[in-house]
Formats: structure tokens, sequence, C-alpha cells
């Protein structure tokens, strides 16, 4: 047996006894039934539900404003380089805001100041300005209007523009040159993170056949998927009443004085309970949990390179193809709550440090390799993918690079026996995302 995963049937065959004992439980059959009606309950629902129309304005509308700042000054670059970096014309891209906005308003999913965009963008994308003689531009051009409301007056304005138009057009041109100029910077990263990791797709690749994975520990061999499953489910239940119940305690007026703090303190309790309930349910013996997990081993460093890389050719590949068929998913991964320096420290503790570590625990560590026991490595690469998907959920191109992550981090960790390798990847995923789109969306 491997020496990096020194696991041995006779010295654990009293905790192995255990773990069978409490996996043979009656009722798990039942159980597991009620969990999947109940899950499936929640995810329908949350599909069928409507979207907060604030949240969907504050998104749509903030996507549009960056995206066309950035075309207007990026157009007189050369095509190619804008192709390189994801950036269009100032036409092309109001072509995919106008279609954006008018189904999201087809859906009634946006509020008045919302619902006034989308009129004024479906307006230019045609060549005309109904309804402008509502705006007061000078007011608004001052105050530092949208993208599209300074498009509209300066198509208004251009042949005699007034003395206050001409002194606001140089500090917005600067403000469209940073928003490009910050597009190709997050852009840029994602190129160096795979030029690193180029090298290493080899490696990357190896992880995922059969002849490289390490085996399973014994204790887990006790461990029945459909007992996994309704445990899996009834913790994350659990932690979402724990969130409920603590977020309905914490006083409006701390709310109200200290939002972000309080919505990192309340997210990582949330975030840290599921897979502790799921470990009580689990796990006889703590110090079981780490070996059992490959948490007692360091991450491989070059796979986690080679990984990255193959995503971001997977992603990439995702965007030229599929991805024109579905223009403005990238709503799905903006949120307000991510806006300003609170907003950014609630996503590196989110995003990079806690969710890393909790779903490789659990999607990983818990449910993949109970899946994998039972019914070996390709059926538990997509069930627990499958959950992982469901969970976050982006739209379908979305879903698309989530589940190749999961794939890849199910081989990573079947390939080194380390969690910490499936982890970091994940970390260093979440990091790139963050740092490539909070300047350019939430910053301001």
């Amino acid at each position: 047996m491997n020496d990096l995963y020194p696991y041995r049937q006779s010295s654990h065959s009293s905790a192995l006894g255990e773990y069978r004992r409490l996996a043979l439980q009656p009722g798990n059959r039942w159980l597991l039934l009620f969990a999947c009606i109940a899950l499936l309950f929640v995810v329908v629902r949350g599909y069928l539900d409507e979207s907060d129309p604030y949240e969907v304005t504050w998104s749509a509308t903030r996507m549009a404003d960056v995206e066309l700042s950035a075309a207007g000054h990026a157009e007189s670059w050369p095509a190619w380089v804008r192709w390189l970096v994801g950036l269009e014309t100032r036409d092309e891209a109001l072509d995919w805001m106008a279609g954006e906005f008018a189904h999201l308003n087809s859906k009634n999913e946006l509020t008045e100041e919302g619902q006034e965009a989308a009129a004024m963008i479906a307006a230019l994308a045609k060549g005309d300005l109904t309804n402008y003689e509502q705006v007061d531009w000078e007011e608004r051009y001052a105050q530092g209007a949208f993208a599209w409301e300074r498009l509209a007056a300066e198509r208004l304005l251009e042949e005699n523009p007034p003395g206050w138009w001409l002194e606001w057009e140089r500090e917005y041109r600067l403000s469209d040159q940073r928003t490009a100029w910050t597009a190709v910077a997050g852009s840029a990263l994602w190129y160096v993170a795979f030029l690193v990791g180029l090298p290493f797709i080899p490696a990357a690749l190896r992880c995922f056949q059969l002849k490289n994975h390490k085996p399973l520990s014994p204790l887990i061999r006790a461990w029945r998927p459909d007992a996994v499953t309704v445990r899996y489910i009834l913790s994350d239940l659990l932690a979402l009443g724990i969130l409920i119940a603590i977020s309905s305690l914490v006083p409006v007026e701390i709310w109200e004085r200290h939002f972000g703090l309080t919505l990192i303190v309340t997210d990582s309790i949330w975030r840290l309970s599921g897979p502790i309930l799921l470990a009580l349910f689990l796990v006889v013996k703590w110090r079981h949990a780490l070996r059992i997990l490959g948490l007692t081993l360091r991450p491989v460093l070059p796979p986690i390179m080679g990984m990255v890389a193959l995503g971001f050719l997977y992603d990439w590949f995702l965007y030229f193809t599929v991805g024109q068929f579905f223009r403005g998913e990238e709503l799905n991964v903006l949120s307000s709550v991510e806006e300003g320096a609170w907003g950014l420290a609630f996503a590196i503790v989110s995003g990079v440090l806690l969710a890393p570590v909790v779903e490789e625990v659990v999607y990983r560590g818990f449910l993949f390799q109970s899946y994998a026991r039972r019914f070996g490595f390709v059926a538990a690469v997509l069930l627990s993918t499958a959950l992982f998907t469901i969970v976050h959920y982006y739209g379908i191109c979305g879903s698309l690079s989530v589940a190749f992550f999961g794939f890849g981090a199910c081989a990573l960790y079947r390939a080194t026996g380390s969690l910490w390798t499936g982890i970091v990847f994940h970390s260093l995923n979440n990091g790139l995302i963050t740092l490539s789109m909070w300047p350019l969306f939430h910053s301001f």
C-alpha cells in the first residue's frame, strides 16, 4: 500500500465495527426518500421563484454600465486585442444589453429604475432616443450618470455641446479608460495563471487515470451512500435553520450599523455548521476524520496548477461556443453584498477561505468517498458533482463550468489522497474570480 496513504485494516478493525453499526441504523431508506423529496422541493421552488427585483436591477445595470464604458474606450483597439480580453464594440455591447434587459423586463424582474434603463438602452440600440426629454441631462451627467445616459447625451448634443458637457467629458473619458484597463488586468490575471499552469497540464491529466488513484480508507467501507446522503441533506437543512435563527436574533440596529461585519460572522457560522454537523453524524472519533478525509497529507501543487490551466481552456471554449447563446448569465455571479471594502472582505472570507474548506470536506471528503466505495470513481464523480452543481447554479454555462470544476477536484483528491489539494485548487479558483471581478464591478 502507498506510504503516503497508510491505512491498515487490522489497525482499524474496532473502529470499522463502530462505523458499520452507525451505518446500519434502521430507517435510513425512508429518511433518504424524505430528504430527496425535500431537496427536490427546494430546488424546484428555487428555480421557479421570482428573483429579487432590486438585486436583478443592480446586477444588470452594473454589468451594462461596465461593459459599455469599457467598450467605448476599447473600440479603437485592434479586433484581436478586444477578442483576447473579451471586450466588444459599443454597438455590440448595446445589442446584447438591450436583449438582456428586454428579457428581464418581460419577466417583471426589474425595478422602475431598471425599466427606465431598459427603455434607454433599447432606444440607443435602435438608433433613436425615445423619452430622452424626461431626463435632466445636466444634473444626471454631472452626478455621474450611467454610461448609456452619457452616450445618449453625447449623441444629442454633439452638434452644439454646451459648456457643462465639455467640462465633464474629459473626466468620463478617463473613467472609461480606467474601466477598460481594469478589464484587461482581470483577463491578464487569468492568462498568467494559465501560462504558469500550462507545463503541468500532463500532471493534471494523469489525475483522471484510475491507475494513479490512491486507495480509500477502510473506515469508509461502512458508509452506505444512502445514509451519507441523508445525513448530508439533514445537516444542510439544520445549518440553514441555524442561519435563519442567528440572523433573526441579531438586532436590526446591528445589521444597519455593521452590515459587513455582521454578514461575515453569520455567513461563517452557517458555512461551518454544515460540515461540523455532518461529521458528527458520520465520524465516531475526531482523530479518524483527519485521516479519512486526507487532511493529514500535504497538497500537491503541480496537478493543481495544471488543473487551473485546464479549467481556463475549458471556460474559454465555453465562452466562445455555448456562451454566445447565453449572454447575460454573468449577472448570476454579481452580488450587491460584495460592493465596497466590506464586500471585498466578505468575498475573501466566505468565498476564498471558508467555502473551499467546507465544500471540499462535504462534497469530496464525505459524499464523493462514500459514492466511490459503492459505485466506483466515474459514478461517484457524476453523483457528487451533480449535487455540487445544483447548489452552485449560475445559469447554463456557469453550471457546465462548475461541473468541470467538480470533476477536476474529485480527480485531484483521488490521485493525491490529500483533501488539501482540492482545497488549494478551490481557493485558487475562487481567488482568481474575486480578484478579476471585484475591481471591475464592486469597487465603486
